[in-house]
């Protein structure tokens, strides 16, 4: 699980760095790896070069950068009705 933290916290910080952004996160950002036992195979590692880790890198990648951008719009939007 320890691994998989890892992979997320690498992807947030890749996207923000391609997105401009001169830092990896905020002092609010968190992230939390859940895992039911006993419901999906047994993964021993969740690095970037797993299949796993691959999907963790992808989705986080993404979410972020939609995240960001969308709530800069609606940053922008709301300067604009001041």
């Amino acid at each position: 699980m320890a691994g998989a933290i890892i992979t997320a916290t690498e992807a947030k910080g890749l996207a923000l760095s391609e997105m401009g952004y001169g830092f990896l996160g905020t002092t609010t950002d968190a992230v939390i790896v859940a895992y039911q036992n006993g419901l999906g195979p047994y993964l021993e590692y969740s690095g970037s070069y797993t299949d796993f880790g691959r999907k963790i890198t992808r989705t986080v990648f993404e979410c972020v950068k939609e995240g960001v951008t969308k709530t800069m719009k609606e940053l922008e939007s709301d300067e604009t009705k001041i």
